[in-house]
């Protein structure tokens, strides 16, 4: 899988102003809605929030992949988001998130949704790729661009 497919330019939020996880999910949430990924957005957050209830999505080194899949969501599709001071969000390592990968899967998708965790994952590995999301600042220099 290419997640360069599922990276949509205008579901990115570069500046997320949330301040506690709560906030950061609802923000993000409310992008999907608004860009159309979505049409229920109270559908999509139980499910986002029962998922992080059974453990958190922060996978640590700043990072988080909150995810559901639901009937809510009409098209599969990875929100990036930025949070310059970052945010508690329960991590596995303690720290503040800075990157957010929020995936919304159309409910029995079961492949994409895993795919896109995969693929994911297997970039997130790359310190130079974190360090570079983390200073990023346009868009077009985020993660759509990576190769």
């Amino acid at each position: 899988m290419d997640i360069r497919d599922l990276l949509l330019k205008n579901v990115m939020i570069m500046d997320l102003k949330a301040t506690d996880q709560r906030g950061a999910i609802d923000e993000m949430v409310a992008k999907y809605k608004a860009e159309g990924i979505i049409d229920d957005d109270q559908l999509y957050k139980e499910d986002i929030l029962k998922r992080e209830a059974e453990s958190t999505t922060g996978i640590g080194d700043g990072i988080a992949m909150p995810h559901a899949k639901d009937k809510a969501v009409k098209r599969a599709t990875v929100l990036f988001a930025k949070s310059e001071a970052g945010i508690e969000y329960h991590a596995l390592d303690g720290q503040p998130v800075h990157l957010f990968f929020m995936i919304a899967a159309p409910e029995g998708a079961n492949n994409t949704h895993l795919q896109a965790l995969a693929a994911l994952s297997s970039l997130l590995i790359n310190p130079d790729l974190v360090a570079a999301l983390k200073k990023g600042a346009d868009p077009g220099r985020g993660p759509a661009t990576v190769r």
